[in-house]
């Protein structure tokens, strides 16, 4: 079964604060992050159960290593569907 996987318009949001962050920086770190971050989503279509429990219930987290932390996708899974709920960075403080 393949899941359609759709982000919530936070998720929209934090994908484009994260690249707002690198961009400046380094240009090909953004452009790394945006493709690391974008295979994770992509892969959830076919495999929606990746990833660990999260805190809340039915929220399930997956951690995408880059650099020396990750990013965090939050995703909720209900039939055929994927929702990404928030991503952000394992080191940002939320």
């Amino acid at each position: 079964m393949i899941y359609d996987v759709r982000l919530a318009p936070r998720a929209w949001r934090d994908l484009a604060r994260l690249a707002d962050f690198l961009a400046p920086r380094s240009p090909r770190a953004e452009a790394k992050a945006r493709a690391a971050l974008w295979t994770a989503i992509e892969s959830l279509d076919r495999f929606p159960e990746r990833g660990a429990p999260a805190s809340v219930e039915h929220v399930r987290v997956l951690f995408v290593p880059f650099g020396r932390g990750g990013y965090v996708i939050e995703f909720l899974v209900e039939a055929s569907d994927v929702f990404i709920l928030r991503i952000f960075h394992s080191r940002e403080e939320r």
